[in-house]
C-alpha cells in the first residue's frame, strides 16, 4: 500500500492486490484510490492482461467504480478480499464524510452487486481498513466478511480499532 505509478505518473494510493487464475495463467487484480488525473477521487480496478504486466498502461484494463450516491471523494484506505467464486469484497472510505463502505463485486464492474453498503458512519471511521472472509469457500455475503478499521476520532485510545462483521 502507498503511492503507485504507471508510466512514471503517480496514480494510486491505498491499493490492494489479488491474483486470479485464468486460462492464460495467473493475472493480477489491483483496487486503488485514484489520487491524480481525470479520475481523481475515485476507486478503480486495474486488471493485468498478462501474468507479469509492467508499468505500460496498454498491459492493463481499467474500470472506474461508481461512487455511492452523493459521494464525491471515494476509495481511500481500500482493502479487498476474494472469495472462492472469484468475487471481490471491497471496503473503503468516503473521504469527505469519513464513512466506511462495503461492496461485493461478482466480477469487475462499475458497480458492486446490490450497491454500496454503509458499514459505519459514526465520526471519522474507515482509516486503515482490512477485510477477511470468515467463510471464504462461499460467495457474496455468505462468505461472512469481517472488517477491521480505525476510528480517527479515538486515536491514542483503546477504542481506536473497530471490528464489523456479518
Amino acid at each position: 500500500d502507498g503511492k503507485d505509478s504507471i508510466d512514471g505518473t503517480d496514480v494510486g494510493q491505498w491499493s490492494d492486490i489479488k491474483v486470479v487464475n485464468s486460462v492464460n495463467g495467473p493475472l493480477p487484480i489491483i483496487v486503488y484510490y485514484e489520487s491524480t488525473g481525470t479520475s481523481r477521487g475515485n476507486l478503480k480496478f486495474a486488471k493485468g492482461k498478462a501474468t507479469a504486466p509492467d508499468g505500460n498502461k496498454s498491459e492493463w484494463e481499467y474500470t472506474t467504480v461508481k461512487n455511492p450516491d452523493g459521494v464525491r471523494d471515494f476509495g481511500r484506505y481500500v482493502s479487498m478480499e476474494m472469495d472462492a467464486s472469484g468475487g471481490f469484497h471491497v471496503v473503503c472510505q468516503d473521504a469527505i464524510s469519513g464513512v466506511l463502505y462495503y461492496g461485493y463485486f461478482a466480477s469487475i464492474s462499475e458497480s458492486p452487486t446490490g450497491g454500496w453498503k454503509k458499514v459505519d458512519a459514526t465520526s471519522s471511521v474507515g482509516r486503515w481498513t482490512d477485510i477477511k472472509l470468515a467463510n471464504p469457500t462461499k460467495s457474496g455475503l455468505a462468505a461472512e466478511p469481517v472488517v477491521t478499521y480505525m476510528d480517527g476520532s479515538k486515536l491514542d485510545t483503546t477504542y481506536a480499532v473497530k471490528v464489523a462483521y456479518m
